[in-house]
């Protein structure tokens, strides 16, 4: 009966358009936007793979001056990397930085303090949908699931040179299988404190292959990129759960429910545990990730 109940919760919302939006986005990541730096950490390595690639080198040698745009920025670690890179470039340059959490935006300005850096507090997509001037690199790094990949891309594309470079990366939908079932067992079993679902899951690529599809069909071609997968590991599962709490690896799952006890901390916890722990007795979970660098054609 709780099953039932569950479906035709989540039917009813998605009948009337309701599901985890780019506010409840804003609100979660204001949260945790002293701690995100512990997910940056953990993917450092991984995320500057898309920031100074051979094709990034190469467009930025040949011209004088180009306009670039850190989309859904965060805390600033693309543009505070990329200023490094290009400290004793002779091309003038000026990056914009975007992003819907003005407490992501306050700790990305405490980073960089360099006047080539903008920072802007507004929704993405509202933003690309009213800007006139086009770029020449476009970065997103982790944010491409909050949003609907064609809506998105579409944007991209129209906001970017031709010629001009986009790069990302992002998680894959075998991110987080054992929480993804967590959570599934949680609305179960409190099916009455279910508000909304998140969508997030069918914007996440299937691979490398699936994205590249994707961004073929968009007006991109594909120059370079590959795939990986990082595992964090914990014995205990109020430890895993504060990682994921803090790093903003399970963000927005709070703002399914309309309250929050600790009953559900507590089942929560306990089907951490029974999908998550191997055979050793050690809970993991498992970032599957892609990153492309494309040429808009």
């Amino acid at each position: 009966m709780k099953t039932i109940k569950l479906i035709l919760k989540i039917l009813r919302s998605y009948m009337v358009k309701e599901e985890i939006g780019f506010r409840e986005y804003e609100k979660e990541y204001d949260k945790i936007s002293e701690t995100y730096k512990f997910w940056m950490n953990f993917m450092s390595g991984n995320t500057g793979k898309i920031i100074y690639p051979q094709a990034v080198r190469n467009y930025i040698s040949a011209k004088k001056e180009i306009k670039i745009l850190d989309f859904a920025c965060g805390t600033g670690f693309i543009t505070s990397k990329l200023l490094g890179k290009l400290y004793d470039s002779k091309v003038e340059f000026k990056i914009d930085c975007v992003d819907v959490s003005s407490g992501m935006l306050e700790i990305a300005k405490k980073n960089i303090e360099d006047p080539r850096a903008n920072f802007i507090h507004e929704d993405g997509l509202g933003y690309l949908n009213k800007n006139d001037e086009k770029y020449d690199l476009i970065y997103i790094g982790w944010a491409f699931p909050y949003f609907q990949n064609e809506t998105l891309l579409k944007l991209i594309h129209s906001n970017l040179k031709k010629g001009g470079i986009y790069s990302m990366i992002c998680n894959t939908r075998e991110t987080l299988k054992g929480v993804e079932k967590a959570f599934i067992k949680l609305m179960s079993v409190f099916p009455q404190y279910v508000e909304k679902p998140m969508n997030i899951k069918n914007n996440l690529p299937i691979n490398i292959k699936n994205l590249n599809r994707l961004l073929e069909k968009n007006g991109f071609k594909f120059v370079e990129g590959d795939a990986g997968v990082e595992k964090v590991k914990f014995q205990k599962a109020e430890n895993l759960l504060e990682w994921l709490e803090k790093t903003g690896a399970i963000a927005g799952t709070r703002e399914i429910f309309r309250v929050w006890n600790k009953d559900m901390e507590d089942e929560l916890k306990k089907d951490l545990k029974k999908y998550c722990e191997d055979s050793d007795g050690i809970l993991g979970a498992n970032h599957s990730f892609v990153y492309g660098v494309y040429e808009s054609v």
